[in-house]
């Protein structure tokens, strides 16, 4: 533990913005121009891991505090280390973790494992009217998720390290500490470093804060105001530790305990006293010998700040950048720590985070990994007349990744009635240079070596085409290669589609910006039976419209489908879809 004569420094360093032994300009960018991929991929935190201070050379780095027993203290916490980095991941428990906390979380882990450390995750639960034992277990399944460990909470005292994975050494709170950060308290007010103050919280809150008129009281006086405080002598608001500091950012005698009369999640009511962020979480960091105290500003981000704008289900709606959001959208967690360790340290001043950054991760991740099926968004009936399949249904084999047939295959089938996107039809007259099937042009089905050309269009009332009648051709008959390819389905498995876009129609993220559009609900849909046995979050590339994956909502007799993300960046519409009819209709939120 820090020598106590440098307590008071530890905790004006306590809350700085950037991390320790790193200039700031090299952990954020300088200018909200969106950096080229080749400059990021080039980066990246790999090459930040050589920028910081190696363990135990702490005293090196700019602002650190240095007396006659540094150096016997530092050789005492090497001895505890072992000379090894220890980082640490420390959320609040009062919230769902977001893209922000993954790029912390990767950057800590990943630290700690080029140094060859250890990483733990610390819970800062030092609020205990918002710490929440729904947030600690979602938290350790999102750090799980992201590392594929299977740590349960109960195991923290348990060294599970995996060099592969971002597991958890150990998972810690800092109610742990309460004993501990409470007789520190009382050595301070001893040290007349802190005293008892009676100010409303209102003055004390912010950074300017009027003085207060019980700064110079005796210690002695603090020390049994501090110990009434703890027997709960006192309301809340009537009473507050505060320390004689000034902090980096200004702060002025910050607050080291107040009086709250609220059970905690792991404490109970042990305690109606608690410590503030500001004093617990460095002096966590020093009782846990954390090495490198990693305190950057991806938690800032614009998406959760703006999440009561729009019209959303859960922390988990797909359209919010939460992780548990991201993982039922179908990002692989491997696409998300990619992104981290390439963009992480890269994000803008303002802390927002441009979504197509992250989608070519996913794109990229998703191609080599999602099997390809055939899905139909907005089906026309197509109804083959000539023989032989009028009277019979055959089985195809189709590649599950068509460039490496080697990874396997599954079967579809193809029988006398198909259906294909209605956008893949055009009547005469339609767009000019249009390659897909029309009246006097045929088109080629994927897989089948075959084409097919219309001989009757039939409609509905309404005008719509309601079904086309078509004639199938080998292309070793025909002699001729179709302008086009087109995907289709045969005894299909009908399903709903979910189709997600930004939640900001500009980079300005306000209520202005809103995008109306952001989840557009497909009703009538068809897949094919390849996906037949699938579990929720399971991904596919459906051929021409994107990568899907079966969503948690999915029932046997409803299959619901989110897309991830389209196959190429700025493709709004890579299977334009029509309007609604009686065979399809849509729902926008």
């Amino acid at each position: 533990m820090a020598e106590f004569s440098t307590l008071s420094a530890a905790l004006r360093r306590g809350r700085r913005a950037v991390a320790i032994g790193l200039r700031r300009r090299d952990l954020s960018s300088t200018s909200s121009k969106r950096p080229r991929d080749s400059e990021l991929r080039k980066g990246g935190m790999a090459q930040l891991v050589g920028k910081f201070h190696r363990p135990g050379e702490n005293h090196l780095t700019e602002g650190y505090v240095v007396t006659d027993k540094t150096q016997a203290l530092l050789q005492e916490h090497l001895e505890r280390t072992g000379g090894k980095a220890v980082t640490r991941f420390p959320p609040e428990p009062n919230g769902i973790l977001h893209i922000g906390h993954a790029t912390s979380i990767n950057f800590n882990f990943n630290f700690a494992k080029a140094h060859k450390g250890v990483c733990y995750l610390r819970y800062d639960d030092t609020n205990p009217g918002k710490a929440d034992e729904q947030y600690i277990r979602q938290i350790l399944e999102m750090v799980q998720w992201l590392g594929g460990s299977l740590l349960s909470v109960q195991q923290k005292s348990s060294c599970v390290h995996s060099p592969t994975g971002h597991t958890p050494d150990k998972v810690t709170f800092a109610s742990d500490y309460f004993p501990q950060l409470y007789q520190l308290a009382r050595r301070l007010v001893s040290s007349s470093l802190a005293f008892v103050c009676h100010q409303p919280p209102h003055e004390v809150r912010g950074h300017h804060a009027p003085p207060s008129p019980w700064r110079d009281r005796p210690a002695e006086e603090s020390l049994h105001l501090l110990e009434e405080m703890r027997k709960g002598k006192f309301k809340e608001g009537e009473a507050t530790l505060r320390m004689k500091m000034v902090m980096e950012d200004s702060k002025v005698d910050p607050v080291a305990y107040r009086v709250r009369f609220a059970p905690h999640p792991r404490t109970g009511t042990d305690w109606c006293i608690y410590p503030t962020y500001d004093y617990a979480h460095c002096l966590c960091d020093s009782l846990e010998d954390i090495t490198h105290s990693f305190c950057t500003k991806e938690f800032q981000m614009k998406y959760v700040h703006y999440l009561p704008l729009v019209v959303y289900s859960d922390w988990n709606d797909p359209r919010l950048f939460t992780l548990t959001a991201l993982r039922r959208r179908g990002f692989p967690p491997e696409a998300i720590n990619n992104f981290c360790e390439q963009y992480g340290v890269m994000l803008t001043t303002d802390g927002a985070i441009h979504p197509e950054l992250l989608e070519a991760f996913v794109r990229d991740e998703l191609n080599h990994t999602a099997p390809r099926a055939m899905a139909v968004l907005d089906p026309v009936k197509v109804v083959v007349t000539n023989c032989p399949l009028t009277s019979e249904t055959i089985e195809l084999e189709v590649p599950d990744f068509p460039k490496d047939p080697a990874r396997g295959y599954h079967t579809i089938p193809l029988g006398p009635l198909i259906y294909i996107e209605r956008s893949d039809f055009m009547e005469e007259g339609g767009q000019r240079g249009f390659r897909r099937l029309t009246p006097s042009q045929p088109v080629g089905l994927k897989y089948t070596s075959s084409t097919i050309a219309v001989q009757q269009v039939l409609k509905g009332e309404s005008g719509e085409v309601d079904e086309i009648h078509v004639v199938m051709e080998k292309l070793s008959e025909t002699g001729r290669k179709p302008r086009a390819f087109i995907h289709w389905l045969s005894n299909p498995l009908p399903c709903q589609v979910r189709l997600y876009q930004n939640l900001f129609t500009a980079d300005e993220q306000d209520e202005n910006n809103t995008n109306p559009s952001s989840l557009q609900i497909v009703n009538g849909a068809l897949v094919d039976r390849s996906v037949e046995g699938a579990k929720p979050l399971d991904k596919w590339q459906f051929e021409r419209l994107g990568y899907f994956c079966l969503d948690s909502e999915s029932t046997h007799n409803q299959l619901v489908f989110n897309r991830t993300a389209t196959l190429k960046q700025d493709s709004h519409n890579p299977i334009p879809i029509a309007p609604p009819s009686k065979h399809h209709s849509h729902q926008s939120l």
